[in-house]
């Protein structure tokens, strides 16, 4: 979700101004033809000097702030009007009075001068920057990280500075979650970066602002924001004891295999079992795998469970997935016979 930029008030001057100079004979004028000229680019001159003498003069033009304007090498005949095209170099970011000086040597040395200017005026840039984080959307396992591509770029007629993204979910320094630092962004440059967030275990929206500064100081702003959704997992966990119930002589011992399978769609972690026989620490157990171990118990004697000849051994595992803990039971039993 993008949001409007808001500067400073932009005022533009359409102004154009031409002015003549003679002098001794000598006339010349100089015109801005793209006046106002956008800022950062080059200004377009017409220079047009008049031989008002009646001897033909050698001319050259000199333009202190517009070397690209200085020309030598041209004899106008006397009533003669000679005209070129120039420009200034690029990068203009400021307006100012640009004044062309023109002289003209007769054959004898003797020379004439004159001058002309021109107000050039330079609009003022209109500063827009965009930031975009993508994907939009996107799904990650419950604890996994989500991944994103951050790019901010200008858009306007000026150059940025002090270009920087803050991470509004995480609220820490610059170049720390999704923040950064970027610094000076020239006119139809960007600037592009990646970031994460590790142990996502709900549904959020994670926020970028971008901020810059427009050669004036005026502060802009903009933001974008993406959705991250976390995958739903349904952790489960059995437990099977074989045999579940056996036969021993009295002073014998009673033997299993236990085996223990994660039923879920994820993998498990602390899995363990608990019980007075049996009791193991798995620890992760992978989707779909099983753990199997062996484990008996020694001297079993006649008058178990209420002075019978049966004993229970319950079992229980556990394990822990999505921030869930499942467990599973099983019981063992086994009943003793006197000795033959």
């Amino acid at each position: 979700m993008k949001q409007m930029m808001k500067f400073g008030l932009i005022v533009l001057l359409l102004v154009v101004l031409v002015t003549t100079g003679t002098a001794q004979g000598l006339g010349a004028t100089k015109e801005v033809l793209n006046n106002p000229v956008p800022y950062g680019e080059a200004a377009n001159f017409k220079i047009t000097v008049t031989n008002n003498e009646g001897v033909p003069l050698w001319v050259t033009v000199d333009d202190p702030e517009a070397p690209l304007c200085d020309y030598s090498g041209a004899t106008l005949l006397p009533g003669q009007t000679g005209s070129y095209y120039c420009n200034s170099n690029d990068g203009l970011t400021r307006s100012f009075r640009n004044t062309i000086d023109v002289t003209g040597t007769d054959g004898l040395g003797n020379t004439f001068k004159a001058t002309a200017y021109a107000d050039v005026i330079v609009q003022d840039c209109q500063p827009r920057f965009e930031v975009s984080i993508e994907p939009e959307t996107q799904s990650v396992g419950y604890g996994g990280t989500a991944s994103w591509t951050v790019t901010v770029k200008n858009t306007g007629t000026c150059p940025l500075n002090s270009v920087y993204v803050t991470d509004v979910n995480t609220a820490v320094a610059v170049d720390a979650g999704c923040s950064k630092k970027i610094g000076n962004l020239d006119v139809g440059k960007d600037s592009t970066y990646t970031c994460s967030q590790a142990n996502v275990v709900a549904d959020f929206t994670k926020v970028v602002a971008a901020y810059a500064r427009d050669p004036k100081g005026n502060q802009g702003s903009t933001g974008d924001s993406a959705s991250v959704k976390v995958i739903p997992c349904y952790p489960a966990i059995s437990i099977t004891g074989t045999p579940a119930g056996q036969f021993v002589h009295s002073g014998g011992t009673a033997k299993w295999k236990i085996t223990v399978t994660n039923t879920g769609d994820t993998d498990l972690t602390g899995v363990a079992v608990s019980g007075s026989v049996c009791k193991k620490t798995i620890g992760t157990l992978k989707k779909d795998a099983s753990s199997t171990y062996s484990c008996s118990k020694a001297g079993l004697k006649l008058g178990g469970f209420r002075g019978g000849n049966i004993y229970t051994y319950p079992l229980k595992a556990k394990g822990t997935a999505c921030g869930k803990t499942v467990t599973a039971n099983e019981a063992l039993w086994v009943t003793v016979k006197p000795k033959v």
